[in-house]
């Protein structure tokens, strides 16, 4: 994460100048800050109403990638929406135009209740995912995928998309970094963002795999970071990736308060190997 920082502020300074590398370091700063101060306040008031229930926010899990079973839609809960992100001219080259999510760092370690875990979609459906797996288990080419066809579409009504202004860019940048991604975790195992090697696409520890907790420990992914990474790992059939946990559901955070004081009970025996109960079950 530092070596990640750095290489950024450096960028800044030689691209921009002192003057935005300041401006940027200000806000960086503030950010920080506040995100830290947001996060503690949390923690501190969750461990007075929760006791030894309480999760940690910045504690790993390790699931079973098959173990994502859906993707989260947005709702009147969520504070992100895929749909106001795109621009109207390209939004019928959206599949999953529905998707929701909470904001990782305003919401990591929160404890929610309402509907919002019922609203959600089949991994299946993952329209990135469909495309992945046509490449990587069926061996089409990029080419004969609607994710690398809709791109190319979207390149030539708006001029741009993932950072890439034109078709043969898109072609043979971002599928070689898919390629390369899909060799790096098939021949190294998958790593741990801490653990990659230094690439701006790496960050911090948000930027793992992010999932929330629906009401039955049902685990639901957030749409913010890991789209591939988490695609991947399925197709390649891993037994276990590290996740971080977003936003639990009330609901299951009750279950974690009954296992805290009860152990596992005739109710629960089953939840026995769920990953989010092990640091109480440990």
């Amino acid at each position: 994460m530092a070596t990640y920082y750095a290489k950024r502020a450096l960028e800044i300074l030689r691209e921009e100048g002192v003057v935005e590398f300041s401006k940027a370091f200000k806000r960086f700063l503030f950010r920080q800050f506040c995100d830290m101060k947001w996060m503690l306040q949390r923690r501190y008031y969750r461990s007075i109403k929760y006791g030894g229930s309480s999760p940690d926010p910045l504690r790993l899990i390790y699931v079973d990638p098959d173990d994502v079973e859906w993707y989260l839609l947005a709702s009147n809960s969520t504070d992100w929406s895929r749909k106001q992100t795109i621009p109207d001219e390209v939004e019928h080259l959206y599949n999953d135009k529905n998707k929701g999510a909470f904001r990782r760092r305003k919401n990591i370690g929160r404890i929610a209740g309402g509907d919002w875990d019922k609203y959600k979609k089949s991994w299946d459906e993952n329209g990135l995912y469909q495309s992945l797996r046509e490449v990587f288990a069926e061996g089409k080419d990029w080419k004969e995928t609607e994710f690398v066809n809709k791109r190319l579409e979207i390149i030539e009504i708006k001029g741009s998309t993932y950072g890439y202004e034109t078709k043969d860019g898109f072609l043979n940048e971002r599928t070689k970094y898919i390629e390369k991604l899909y060799k790096s975790i098939d021949e190294e195992g998958y790593l741990t963002q801490e653990e990659a090697p230094d690439d701006h696409r790496n960050s911090d520890i948000l930027h793992e795999v992010s999932v929330n907790i629906g009401r039955n420990g049902e685990l639901i992914f957030n749409n913010r970071s890991g789209h591939h990474r988490l695609s991947l790992a399925k197709i390649l059939n891993l037994d276990k990736i590290p996740v971080i946990v977003i936003v639990r559901h009330q609901q299951w955070q009750n279950i974690r308060e009954d296992v805290y004081r009860n152990g596992l009970t005739e109710e629960h025996r089953e939840l026995c190997d769920h990953p989010d109960l092990q640091d109480i079950l440990e």
